[in-house]
């Protein structure tokens, strides 16, 4: 068949037209089909004549089908019919056509993905596999190629698909290696006793592995690393794995605590069904609340779209160096596929759905920031003057003393000496000034009585009074008082000072005397 798409007159089993190939692997071919009858548009997966030969490769193909067609579940695509093409010669499946892509494709193309898209994504997966349990089968190829995300009108379904090599109970011959010795299925996600090779295999292994399906959507990381298959299998035998926390700081403790216990590497340690494991996911922090028909709408398509963005208290926050380590940030999804991992949601327009996702808020913080600062600086601005207007202030208002007098002794007659007129009859001049920070002092104005004729008096900056006066031998007690005391302070006045006229009256030495 052609690659390019098939003739209407090629069918397969008589009534399957081929419209287009899907895909090409080293079992066969999966093509797109419309089924004759009922206009019902299938996917056919068959199987090469040449791999058909091996009874194992046809027993394994054929496990694939029943396996499917036991268990009706709606994350578990669907096995409509089974068959074998003469014209053709090989063996094919008929299932159900899904759109999308897988799982292991959005985190190639977007990274890890938030815990909330994570859990919403692989807990219908948990539900089909703990269905498939009590059946008793172990699907034993757990990984994010074989999870696919189903795109319908009313979102995204997660389905488990290809259960090739899956073990049954009923003690069918193990299929998990083929006669070359070789194992068939993914090391990576390869559980202890699969990597082994026991044969008491049991759903415990399929618990491993959706740990480790966790580690991968979580952080872009797995348990284990090695350069070759071999030297990973050893590590995965007899290495303990890293610590999810280590590769997710940013994860919340409990998930990380719930997903730890799912890859011990004693299975009696670890969860002890898949229906216990997803209880423990459901009782985190970050699923108090949530309803499943809430976090269906969470799940994400193979491009990172969801019908709804994640709630602004539910977003992660950005993990120190990238945003969550290739998770949460670097490049998680609330509408941007894994776009979580920045934290921010991409505000893309969900295609199949039209559901907008609400954008992040992602200057907010700065433009906060940027505020505070301001209002800061404008404080300590108002804070500033206010200490300079007071310090300006309390230099202007403080004045100095108009005339200080020692009297204790009676001085020489040429000192000049401050006398203060008693305070009843004497209107002192303010001092009129207007200090400067930078000047070294604010000019000051006194009223000044000098004795030594011989020294001229400065001009005045205010009308002032002249007098002349030796010592009076005999002083009165309220005279005394009067010339011993600080002058009163008068508040300042911005008129001109104006001095009451008073009568001359000269003592013996024919000096003015103002009384």
């Amino acid at each position: 068949m052609s690659s390019s798409g098939a003739p209407e007159t090629i069918l397969i089993g008589g009534r399957y037209r081929v419209l287009r190939e899907l895909g090409r692997g080293g079992m066969g071919s999966v093509y797109e089909a419309e089924n004759m009858r009922t206009r019902r548009r299938v996917a056919i997966k068959t199987m090469r004549p040449e791999v058909a030969e091996r009874p194992e490769m046809a027993r394994r193909f054929e496990r694939e089908a029943q396996a499917s067609g036991q268990l009706h579940h709606p994350n578990i695509v669907d096995v409509l019919d089974m068959g074998d093409d003469a014209t053709y010669g090989f063996s094919f499946i008929v299932q159900e056509f899904l759109t999308g892509g897988d799982l292991g494709q959005l985190l190639k193309a977007r990274g890890a993905l938030a815990p909330q898209h994570v859990v919403a994504t692989l807990l219908p997966v948990m539900d089909a596999l703990a269905l498939a349990h009590d059946h008793g089968i172990v699907h034993r190829d757990i990984k994010p190629d074989n999870i696919f995300l189903h795109e319908t009108p009313q979102g995204v379904v997660p389905k488990l698909i290809d259960f090739g090599i899956a073990k049954f109970d009923s003690g069918a011959e193990d299929l998990s290696r083929t006669q070359t010795g070789q194992m068939v299925g993914s090391p990576n996600y390869m559980s202890p006793e699969q990597a082994r090779g026991d044969s008491d295999l049991d759903y415990r292994t399929d618990v491993w592995s959706l740990g480790i399906v966790f580690y991968k959507c979580l952080t872009q990381s797995i348990a284990f690393q090695a350069p070759t298959t071999n030297a990973l299998l050893a590590k995965i035998i007899y290495e303990e794995p890293v610590p999810l926390g280590h590769l997710g700081p940013h994860l919340p403790p409990d998930l990380v605590a719930v997903v730890q216990r799912a890859v011990v590497k004693d299975r009696a340690q670890r969860w002890p069904s898949m229906r216990v494991f997803a209880d423990a996911l459901r009782s985190c922090a970050l699923w108090h609340g949530v309803d499943a028909m809430r976090a269906h709408r969470w799940v994400v398509n193979v491009r990172g779209e969801a019908m709804e963005g994640l709630p602004p208290a539910m977003m992660p926050g950005p993990a120190p160096g990238t945003f969550p380590p290739g998770g949460s940030t670097s490049g998680q999804s609330s509408g941007q596929s894994s776009g979580q991992s920045s934290g921010q949601s991409s505000g893309q327009r969900s295609l199949p759905w039209g559901g907008e996702v609400p954008v992040a808020p992602a200057a907010m913080g700065q433009r906060r920031s940027t505020g505070l600062l301001v209002a800061f600086a404008a404080l300590g601005l108002v804070a500033f003057s206010t200490a300079a207007f007071v310090a300006l202030r309390s230099g202007a208002s403080t004045e100095r003393p108009a005339a200080t007098v020692r009297p204790a002794t009676p001085p020489p007659p040429a000192a000049a000496v401050l006398v203060a007129p008693a305070a009843p009859s004497v209107v002192r001049a303010p001092a009129v000034t207007a200090p400067v920070p930078t000047l070294p002092a604010a000019p000051v104005t006194v009223h000044v009585v000098v004795v030594d004729a011989g020294i001229p008096a400065a001009p005045p900056t205010a009308p002032v009074a002249f007098a002349r006066s030796t010592p009076t031998p005999h002083v009165s007690a309220a005279r005394a008082a009067a010339v011993h005391s600080p002058p009163a302070r008068v508040a300042p006045r911005t008129t001109p000072l104006r001095v009451p006229s008073v009568g001359p009256e000269r003592g013996a030495n024919r000096a003015l005397i103002l009384r």
